[in-house]
């Protein structure tokens, strides 16, 4: 348990074998937000924690009080928890960073929503590879875990009401990316010209280290898997054991739900969550968000009836665009890096 006690923050672990309650002062971190049990590690903690003004990813060892800052950005790197698929494995998170790519800087601006992503926390170097999970065009997308062995899932109000949607993760291995660290600059994969430049303006004769990354590339298919008139306020993975909790509320009341996955769903993808009158609204208003063109009418004479013929034949089809181009709905495939 994590609890503030006279402006600090202080980690108490009780074990139940020897019955024995262990407390320790946390200093290094402003505040924790979220925190999880690292079960790759013996007796570690994965926590999204503030440190500096920021909200990054860390992991905890409360064997030895080690430290390992795994993201080290401006964004709000939220609801960390680790994932292992076929051919990767890593920590999946929720960010409102603009993309994968996107470079930190104290001037870089949020985005305007959460996405989820994965980072590799295995590399050791301050250049992890982060891919994105999610492209939401409305809504967050909040609280990610691993659902089964290839798919994850996460809670986003997409479409207006917080709903469960899974995707599926598939990673390709691409190659090795080769680092050379000369002095504050970080050269990938540099040519002959570019890492001797490098050296002559430092005044050295090798670089200080070379580290070599597994790079892949990874790809989802996001879909919804429930469609509720309620919305999900909490949600957690019960370890390996196939089992998912859910709050929600209804009414006045909040109710836990503890759920197996449904394979079914997963194996169909037949759940359309479809949007609310409030997103509808949100949809008309900005058209190309869809990907479609934003109509502008121009000014035009008093309409007779066959000019009004032809208005109906024209907008008709751009209604049937909105609807087909609608990220909203589960069928679709996005390549994301």
């Amino acid at each position: 348990m994590v609890y503030e006690h006279e402006g600090k923050t202080r980690l108490m672990v009780y074990d139940l074998i020897s019955k024995i309650t262990i407390k320790q002062d946390l200093p290094m971190f402003e505040r924790i937000i979220d925190m999880k049990f690292f079960f790759e590690f013996d007796n570690s903690l994965l926590l999204s924690a503030v440190r500096n003004g920021h909200t990054d990813i860390f992991t905890y060892s409360m064997t030895n009080a080690k430290v390992d800052q795994i993201t080290n950005d401006v964004w709000d790197d939220l609801d960390p928890s680790f994932a292992a698929f076929p051919g990767k494995s890593g920590i999946i998170y929720s960010s409102n960073r603009p993309s994968a790519k996107a470079r930190t800087s104290d001037t870089a601006l949020p985005h305007n929503r959460y996405n989820i992503f994965m980072v590799d926390n295995w590399n050791k170097s301050s250049e992890k590879q982060i891919s994105q999970l999610t492209d939401l065009a409305y809504g967050n997308a909040r609280l990610p875990v691993q659902y089964n062995t290839t798919h994850f899932t996460f809670v986003s109000d997409a479409n207006g009401i917080s709903n469960r949607y899974a995707g599926f993760f598939k990673a390709e291995r691409a190659g090795v990316d080769s680092l050379y660290f000369v002095g504050a600059e970080i050269l990938h994969n540099p040519d002959k010209e570019d890492l001797d430049s490098a050296l002559m303006d430092y005044g050295a004769s090798a670089p200080d280290s070379v580290q070599a990354i597994t790079i892949t590339n990874d790809s989802t298919y996001v879909f919804p898997v429930t469609n509720y008139s309620f919305g999900i306020k909490e949600s957690r993975i019960a370890g390996d054991q196939g089992m998912v909790s859910e709050v929600v509320q209804i009414g006045d009341w909040k109710r836990l739900y503890k759920l197996k996955v449904d394979t079914n769903t997963l194996r169909k993808r037949n759940v359309s969550a479809r949007p609310t009158n409030y997103r509808l609204q949100q949809m008309r208003k900005t058209p190309c968000a869809w990907g479609c063109p934003a109509i502008t009418p121009s000014p035009t004479p008093r309409l007779n009836s066959l000019t009004s013929s032809r208005t109906s034949s024209v907008t008709s089809p751009l209604r049937k665009t909105l609807r087909k181009n609608s990220p909203l709905s589960p069928k679709g495939k996005t390549r994301l890096s």
